[in-house]
């Protein structure tokens, strides 16, 4: 089978069609769950974001409520020291984090992904939100812990607090624009899914219809052809003739079909001829011109034998599809395979005649024969149950070496009964006339 043959072959197509949807399938499955990891991760962002809007509220409500409430000895600043002092170290540790790893773009501590390609990739407004607010938070905190000083036993928490409450507003719209700038890109992309879902859905549909198509085209409506034409050749049509299309088992079967309904048509003529009556000679000339390229041969003719059983004559014979001049040559019959023929009583194929001539020179008339150019043979005999008045032979004879395969030795074969009574009645009535 040829490369264009096995493309086109229903086998193929099926498979690249079922591997096809098996291949959209899995990709749609994959985009669904990178959307909906990437979508857990885009709340997650947000909800951080949120946090650290969040935790500057905590750190702007913490210092109003230490300057409101400053201390007014040692013990009450040494507490306010382990809980104020305590709690602003611990908000900005989450401010740095939550900082360092926007400016990283590495989540992994944050958003935990199973797969590298599904963590989130930040847009263009997110990235400028988060340099506006990387830059915001370092002067910011550079100024706190200079208020603070360098002492941290003894750390300046008042001014502390008064520089949180004279920054905060800056502190504050730098996350609150981050965190709306996340909420936006989140947006946008839970519409890009949406869409990307849609599309999806969209092309692996197409792809169905067109397997549905394909397998219309290329195997239904074909299909429907060929049994409406085998309906055609039941009804007695046997000339009929179906198109050869659609996939390369569809067109096996119809071109078999096609094969079929010859052997059929050319069967029903034969019958019909039979029927009318023929003399031999016509007969000889329907086979040569309709039956040559189904059976084969290039030479067909009918041997008599004389009534002392000793010689054999070539009554008529065609070559080519054309009459053969009168030959009144007599050829042995003892120990011939002619001789063979008729006492089995059953067709004899005689392969390699060049070979059989050369190692029996007794072998007259397929000396005949292979002095035409033939080299395989097959001999049907007639014989008194085909109601002959005399034996016969009926020759079907080609130039190629082993040209009557196992194929078309099984054809005649299946007709050989038919063509005997044939030849019989037509022989009989050759006979008589002679």
């Amino acid at each position: 089978m040829t490369l264009q043959q096995r493309l086109s072959s229903l086998g193929f197509q099926l498979t690249a069609g079922f591997l096809g949807l098996v291949l959209l399938f899995a990709g749609a499955g994959l985009y669904a769950v990178g959307a909906f990891q990437r979508q857990l991760a885009y709340d997650a962002l947000v909800e951080i974001a949120g946090r650290l809007e969040l935790a500057a509220e905590q750190i702007h409500a913490q210092a109003m409520n230490y300057e409101q409430n400053a201390p007014r000895d040692y013990p009450t600043y040494y507490r306010d020291v382990r809980l104020y002092y305590h709690d602003l170290t611990t908000h900005v540790a989450t401010f740095d984090q939550v900082v360092d790893a926007f400016m990283k773009g590495d989540f992994s501590h944050e958003v935990p992904t199973p797969l590298p390609w599904m963590m989130p990739r930040l847009g263009s407004g997110v990235t400028l939100a988060i340099r506006d607010l990387e830059q915001t938070w370092e002067g910011w905190r550079g100024a706190l812990f200079e208020a603070i000083g360098e002492d941290t036993e003894e750390p300046r928490l008042e001014w502390a607090a008064e520089h949180v409450i004279a920054e905060h507003a800056v502190l504050g719209d730098a996350t609150a624009t981050l965190t709306q700038a996340l909420r936006d890109w989140t947006a946008s992309e839970y519409r890009k899914v949406v869409q990307g879902a849609l599309a999806l859905a969209v092309v692996v549909a197409l792809v169905a219809v067109a397997l549905l198509i394909v397998l219309h085209y290329r195997v239904l409506a074909p299909l429907r052809r060929t049994i409406a034409g085998f309906q055609r050749v039941a009804d007695g049509d046997f000339g009929h003739r179906t198109p050869v299309e659609g996939s390369t088992e569809i067109r096996d079967l119809t071109g078999s079909f096609n094969r079929l309904s010859v052997r059929l048509d050319l069967l029903h003529q034969l019958i019909r001829r039979l029927q009318q009556g023929s003399d031999l000679d016509e007969l000889l000339g329907f086979l040569s011109r309709e039956f040559r390229d189904l059976l084969g041969f290039d030479w067909i003719g009918v041997v008599f034998i004389d009534d002392a059983r000793a010689n054999a004559h070539v009554e008529t014979g065609w070559l080519d599809g054309s009459p053969q001049p009168s030959d009144r040559r007599l050829y042995r019959l003892q120990g011939t395979l002619l001789e063979s023929a008729l006492a089995d009583a059953a067709p004899l194929h005689v392969a390699d005649a060049i070979t059989r001539v050369r190692e029996n020179p007794a072998y007259e008339f397929l000396g005949h024969l292979v002095a035409l150019g033939m080299r395989d043979a097959i001999f049907l005999p007639l014989t008194a149950q085909t109601q002959t008045p005399v034996p016969a032979v009926v020759v079907f004879a080609t130039r190629r070496p082993e040209g009557f395969d196992t194929a078309r030795r099984r054809l005649l074969g299946n007709i050989a009964q038919l063509l005997t009574q044939a030849f019989g009645r037509t022989a009989r009535f050759a006979e008589q006339g002679r």
